[in-house]
């Protein structure tokens, strides 16, 4: 079976969150594509810690489309201060929006 190429029919490749299916690694990729932020140096319990709020959001039914960069900055940094960690990782900062 053939693909389309996204780029052909005005799309892109690249990683989509949603609170159900998103697990850690497609929210490290997320923030990597959106923010810049290194995924491999993305500790687990923030980014358990960023699918739970996200689920928490949807339960709540605040309706978040956390792949905008700007949903998915205020996603980490809420993450950030519930773990009482600095929203900066192996050296990164997080850009402002």
């Amino acid at each position: 079976m053939r693909r389309l190429p996204p780029e052909r029919i005005g799309g892109r490749n690249g990683y989509r969150i949603t609170p159900v299916a998103s697990g850690g690694r497609v929210t490290a990729a997320r923030l990597q594509e959106a923010l810049g932020i290194s995924a491999q140096g993305i500790a687990q319990p923030l980014l358990d810690t960023m699918v739970r709020l996200m689920r928490r959001d949807m339960r709540s039914g605040n309706r978040i489309a956390y792949d905008q960069p700007e949903q998915m900055h205020d996603l980490y940094v809420r993450a950030c201060t519930i773990g009482n960690q600095r929203p900066a990782l192996g050296g990164d900062s997080v850009p402002e929006l």
